[in-house]
Formats: C-alpha cells, structure tokens, sequence
C-alpha cells in the first residue's frame, strides 16, 4: 500500500480533512478519494476493499510516460482542487444536483421543441411559396 507524500496530504486535509490519496494497485494510478464515513482511522487504508467500498473516487491525480502509464503523481493545481471540491458539493447536495439535472434535460427537449417548430414552419413557408408560383403549362389541351 503505498500512500502520497505528505505535502499532498496537507493539501487535502486543507480543502477536506475526509479525502486521502492513495495508490490503486489493481487500476495503477494515484487516486483522491473522499471517506463516506465520518471518522476514519489510518489503519483503514491498509485494506484495499475497506477503502475501496467505504471511499468514493473523487479525481484521478497522476503522470503518465509515453506507454500511457502512470509513473508518478502531479502536484494539486488549481484545476484539480476545484473539481475536487465540486465533487465534494455535490456529494453534499445531492438534490440541487438532481434540479439542475432537470433543468438541463427540460431545457434541452424545449430546445428540441423550438428546432421542430422551426423546421416545419420553414416547410410551410416553402410550400406556400411553391404554391404561389405561376404555372406554365406548355401546349396540351
């Protein structure tokens, strides 16, 4: 079991003092995980299916070589703290998530709605248009 360097654990005890990094052995990366319990003991770590069910993924911290593997970790930016505490947020809020959810869906079929309208409603043009034209008939009785 291999367990990040202590400058790394500072800096998640600083946004969240239940997120760990930790070494997967079976996947091969470093992984920042977030405790579902509230007061976890160290000892924890060392079983991989403990912290396995009794943690969740929160964001995938590594380098990779030119193979695509994983040969060391990358110092927590920015980027990474942010999705680190919207992912902490929304494990929290589950329910404002699910709105926002239902607000994009019910935006997106509105949006669906309107592009169907449109594209008849060129139809229709198209064809009162083609309507109006005079007819030519050449010659026959």
């Amino acid at each position: 079991m291999f367990i990040a360097p202590s400058y790394i654990q500072q800096e998640l005890k600083a946004i969240d003092p239940l997120l760990f990094c930790v070494w997967n052995s079976r996947k091969k990366r470093w992984q920042i995980r977030l405790w579902k319990i509230a007061y976890p003991m160290k000892h924890y770590l060392n079983d991989y299916y403990f912290w396995l069910k009794k943690s969740r993924l929160c964001h995938t911290l590594c380098v990779r070589n030119d193979e695509y593997r994983d040969v060391g970790f990358r110092r927590l930016d920015i980027r990474a703290i942010r999705i680190i505490q919207e992912s902490r947020w929304n494990q929290e809020n589950p329910d404002i998530l699910a709105k926002e959810v239902d607000d994009h869906n019910e935006k997106m079929q509105l949006d669906a709605i309107k592009e169907e309208e449109a594209i008849s409603r060129d139809c229709g043009k198209r064809l009162y248009h083609y309507l109006q034209r005079p007819t030519v008939y050449l010659g026959g009785n």
